[in-house]
């Protein structure tokens, strides 16, 4: 019969029907609401799923990190096509970022180059902040390492995502260093080293790091607790 739930708040179940439609439609894909004709709703997506493709292409020009929007057309009569209405060209470091962020919320991520990070003991700060000592450790083999004079030269990019105990994340942090290993200790089963110092909120629960080789643009990714961490 009806399709209304008795005590439900109509303007919250609006904003969300709304949301919902709009983030559907903008993303390529369809809302269904206000019914309970399920099966009716199961052969629309039967149909749709049985007419969807991919198709790829790439920007002129290096990614720029701006929003793009994007305008698909079919030849022929009748027919209509859905699809992402904007697309962000995502840069190197916005990518890195995603791949942290991934790692501290959902534990997604692969780690090509090995990576390990040590937390050492916290230092006070200001306010209610601490400083956190941070070793970032990866095999030299995993690297690509280039000779300079007496040195073998490297440089990664380092993207830092922070969660605190009411689950929320802070911008990640990117950090471009350059790793430097005396050719003398360059060696198969060697371990380059870099600390990092981080300015964290009292409260924060776990960070994860991302790290991608710029020279092979390899990457990595780890996410470390740091509840258990006593000023």
């Amino acid at each position: 019969g009806s399709t209304w739930t008795p005590g439900a708040d109509f303007s919250t179940i609006r904003n969300l029907t709304e949301g919902g439609q709009f983030m559907a439609v903008a993303t390529g894909g369809a809302a269904f609401g206000n019914t309970r004709n399920i099966p009716s709703i199961l052969d629309t997506l039967a149909d749709y799923v049985s007419t969807y493709y991919y198709i790829g292409y790439r920007r002129e020009g290096p990614p720029d990190g701006k929003l793009h929007d994007i305008n698909v057309k079919a030849k022929g009569q009748g027919r209509r096509v859905r699809h992402h209405e904007q697309v962000l060209d995502k840069t190197e470091p916005q990518k890195l970022a995603d791949l942290a962020m991934s790692r501290l919320r959902l534990g997604v991520g692969d780690n090509g180059l090995d990576l390990a990070v040590e937390l050492a003991e916290p230092e006070p700060s200001d306010g209610a902040t601490f400083v956190l000592p941070i070793q970032l450790t990866m095999p030299v083999d995993k690297l690509v390492l280039l000779p300079d004079a007496e040195n073998h030269i490297g440089q990664i990019l380092v993207a830092v995502a922070v969660l605190d105990d009411d689950g929320q994340t802070a911008p990640v942090r990117l950090i471009r260093l350059r790793l430097t290993i005396p050719s003398e200790r360059y060696r198969e089963g060697a371990i380059a080293s870099q600390p990092i110092r981080l300015k964290l909120a009292e409260g924060t629960q776990r960070i994860s790091v991302g790290v991608r080789d710029e020279v092979s643009g390899v990457e990595a990714s780890l996410a470390v607790p740091v509840t258990d961490l006593q000023l």
